[in-house]
């Protein structure tokens, strides 16, 4: 093992966020560093009143947690959205199987990557990389 993943793995472990109380602590990190912190356009705190950050994503995504081990205090949070699997249907239409890169980002090249295609059941798009403050500068460092 390498000495950069054993420093790791002392001090940090990924958790898989199975349990609706982690997927929670997953959103409540995306809503300080998003909303509280940044102040991201979009993201503003009053749109999240329960301090939850979550959107139409989230249920077709796997999420995890960074947790600190010697403090036991999640230091960071990512996600991967998955694709709608072909037979799910809302009503008589197909719910959209794009990923949000594909929609939101303005300079996505089409002719580059061709989203039609994409074999979307061995596709998937990380996205909603948190680290927390805390974690995000070390020892010593000034904010």
């Amino acid at each position: 093992m390498s000495e950069l993943l054993e420093a790791f793995e002392e001090y940090f472990e990924v958790v898989p966020a199975l349990t609706r109380e982690l997927r929670d602590e997953s959103f409540r990190l995306r809503y300080e560093v998003m909303s509280r912190e940044f102040k991201l356009p979009g993201f503003e705190f009053w749109r999240y009143p329960d301090g939850r950050e979550s959107d139409q994503y989230d249920y077709r995504s796997v999420h995890y947690l960074l947790r600190h081990r010697p403090t036991a205090a999640f230091a960071g949070t990512v996600r991967l959205i998955l694709a709608d699997p072909p037979s799910l249907q809302v009503g008589t239409r197909h719910v959209d199987r794009s990923f949000p890169i594909e929609q939101f980002a303005h300079l996505f090249d089409r002719k580059a990557i061709d989203p039609a295609a994409i074999n979307r059941d061995q596709t998937a798009e990380i996205s909603r990389l948190i680290i927390s403050r805390l974690f995000r500068r070390r020892q010593g460092e000034d904010e």
